[in-house]
């Protein structure tokens, strides 16, 4: 994957391929998976001021650009709204497209939450 562009507290990466969409969520769940680690050994803030993340995911289609600031779409500003409106602090919330590109031993992380824009969201929250 790659990171298109970062602004303030939040970010936009793509991925790629044939497995795009496992490899995507993979290493999201990894991110999750390590965060206590840093917030613990990295964080120079207070406890009570730990690094937590919502994160949003979707499968969909954009129109590259040398410029990745200039790139947008309708995909694009769905997986942005799943990050603002479906996804709590230390969360994934994906789009039911992200959803069934993943295979079961993936999926069975998530569970179903709640509808965006007609569109199933399925989360995983870190315990």
């Amino acid at each position: 994957g790659r990171v298109w562009f970062w602004y303030g507290d939040g970010g936009l990466a793509a991925y790629y391929g044939e497995d795009c969409c496992p490899m995507s969520v993979l290493s999201m769940l990894s991110v999750l998976g390590y965060l206590p680690v840093f917030n613990i050994a990295e964080n120079a803030l207070r406890p009570e001021n730990d690094i937590k993340l919502r994160i949003g995911m979707h499968y969909g289609t954009a129109v590259y650009k040398n410029d990745v600031n200039k790139m947008t779409s309708q995909d694009m500003k769905f997986a942005q709204d799943l990050e603002k409106h479906a996804a709590d602090p230390n969360s994934i919330a994906l789009s039911e497209a992200m959803y069934r590109m993943l295979p079961d031993q993936v999926r069975r992380s998530f569970y179903p939450d709640s509808d965006l824009q007609g569109s199933r969201v399925y989360k995983y929250t870190m315990r």
